[in-house]
């Protein structure tokens, strides 16, 4: 109650752009918890104060969920808790920022990186080569990348493998395969001069 109190105080003298940021330990709906019980007393109080404050959360990618017990999976619930949330003075101010929550690793909580729109530089795009399953080291790297033990949910596992099969494969047709898509281009462009 008291955190609420003063929460409102600050974002009535608050002149300019602020945020927040954190565990708030609450929701605000049911959408945002997985197992477990909830009740609207649980989510209103929160909900109010948000409202009075005049903050809302900022975009966000990744993780929907912030939080889980670490229960076995039939006991476990997932809640999204965690939140970035700022007033119209900052989000007018820092149009580009985004919460971008990451898979959830050993702790609780899932870790948060805000990031900047702006600055985004996005990776080419991953081909996959039909002729790479021609080659004697292909099955053996992929083994070699499957057999990793990664620990996490499967999700992350599984997202963590194909990460270090990426540059692995990327190595593989540099060494066996380079430059295919220039040679297509240059042998196409030949047949078309024919």
């Amino acid at each position: 109650m008291a955190f609420k109190r003063g929460l409102r105080k600050f974002a009535g003298q608050a002149d300019g752009p602020w945020a927040m940021f954190g565990d708030f330990n609450c929701v605000l709906s049911a959408t945002e918890r997985v197992g477990g019980n909830i009740a609207n007393a649980e989510i209103e109080p929160f909900r109010s104060c948000i409202e009075d404050c005049e903050v809302v959360n900022i975009q966000a990618t990744g993780s929907l969920f912030t939080w889980n017990n670490k229960q076995r999976p039939v006991d476990r619930i997932y809640s999204r808790i965690d939140r970035f949330m700022v007033n119209k003075a900052w989000s007018d101010h820092f149009p580009e920022l985004y919460a971008n929550f990451l898979p959830e690793g050993m702790m609780d909580h899932t870790p948060c990186l805000i990031c900047s729109s702006s600055q985004v530089h996005k990776p080419k795009s991953f081909k996959y080569y039909n002729v790479w399953g021609a080659s004697k080291d292909f099955v053996p790297l992929i083994k070699r990348c499957w057999s990793y033990t990664i620990q996490g949910t499967p999700i992350f596992r599984v997202t963590k493998k194909l990460k270090l099969l990426k540059p692995a494969l990327k190595d593989l047709n540099r060494e066996k395969f380079s430059d295919i898509e220039n040679a297509t281009a240059i042998k196409q462009s030949r047949v078309a001069e024919l």
